[in-house]
């Protein structure tokens, strides 16, 4: 049959996307092998024993934490992991003497019996993958270690993140609203009101906003507003007023319907608060209409806790640490 054959070409073809998959894929490859290699010798090893099982073999015994943290698995995964192997008998768990909190891991005798009619196996498993990485050039396992580190350092969805937000900025101009420029004190309104009549409704406090965008400032805040270049035309909204001692809370966040969905919002939003971070101020709430999906799913992408719950209404915080602000130092 040839739907491996179709399945391969069709990862491959995904291109950049099916990265994971192909990564995944590649390991089911590898483990199949070396499961293969395994029954061939006759030795009762799992091929997913071994890093755990080779760290204590070359370290001695160590922690579950220390074996996650060695090998940069989560907690549980590691714990799932030597409860098969304490099951098989290559592996004993006990309490610290010193720490009944802590378990440590130590290969048990039938372990070390295991290792000896490993070793020779372990010379085949690896004569075989430096056969198998010649065919992909001397560099594969430099260029694994790159990705890894890579990733290390910002991981995928943080990417995703900080490039979506580029490509935001690139489309629109962020800048404080101006309250001599009728235009942008109108476009304010405009959008605000549309959305306050369809999901809330226009408070005393809006209308006094509406009437005189100032008052942000003089509460403490400021308005901004997202403009197409080309156009100058106010496609979206934010502004922070105090309304509560030591905190300022975000709102007026909204964006044109017709562009919705190109992440302006979120710039808006961070731009809001940078802002706030280089202004001292660490605390910041919002208010978000339970039915606003969107927009609170946005709020607690930014790092918003909902600490209360409303018949309609959800009110979040954020505690802005000072050396971890969005987009600090841009």
């Amino acid at each position: 049959m040839a739907g491996p054959e179709r399945e391969m070409d069709a990862l491959r073809e995904a291109g950049p996307m099916a990265l994971g998959s192909r990564l995944r894929r590649l390991s089911d490859r590898l483990m199949a092998g070396v499961h293969e290699i395994y029954k061939t010798s006759g030795v009762a090893f799992e091929p997913r024993w071994f890093p755990v099982f080779s760290y204590l073999a070359q370290y001695g015994p160590r922690s579950v934490g220390e074996v996650a943290t060695a090998l940069g698995w989560s907690h549980a995964a590691v714990s799932q992991t030597v409860r098969a192997m304490t099951t098989q008998g290559v592996l004993s768990s006990e309490k610290d003497d010193q720490d009944e909190r802590r378990r440590v891991l130590t290969l048990s005798e039938e372990g070390h019996v295991t290792l000896a009619s490993l070793l020779p196996v372990w010379t085949q498993v690896e004569a075989a993958t430096r056969d198998l990485m010649a065919a992909a050039g001397p560099d594969f396992l430099t260029a694994l270690d790159l990705v890894e580190d890579a990733l290390a350092r910002e991981d995928l969805a943080a990417r995703a993140r900080r490039l979506t937000l580029a490509q935001a900025m690139a489309r629109v101009k962020i800048s404080e609203l101006d309250p001599a420029q009728p235009r942008e004190a109108a476009a304010f309104e405009a959008l605000n009101r549309a959305w306050r009549e369809r999901h809330a409704q226009v408070t005393e406090e809006d209308e006094d906003l509406f009437a005189h965008p100032a008052a942000a400032a003089e509460l403490g805040g400021a308005i901004w507003v997202a403009r197409l270049p080309a156009s100058m035309e106010v496609v979206g909204t934010v502004a922070l007023m105090e309304r509560e001692p030591g905190a300022l809370a975000l709102d007026y966040l909204v964006v044109a319907e017709d562009h919705r969905g190109e992440h302006i919002g979120r710039a808006l939003a961070e731009a809001a608060l940078r802002w706030a971070g280089r202004a001292g101020v660490t605390t910041i709430t919002a208010a978000c209409p339970t039915e606003a999906q969107v927009g609170l799913g946005l709020l607690r992408s930014l790092g918003f806790h909902v600490y209360r719950h409303g018949d309609a209404t959800l009110e979040l915080s954020l505690v802005l640490p000072q050396d971890s602000l969005p987009g600090r130092g841009s």
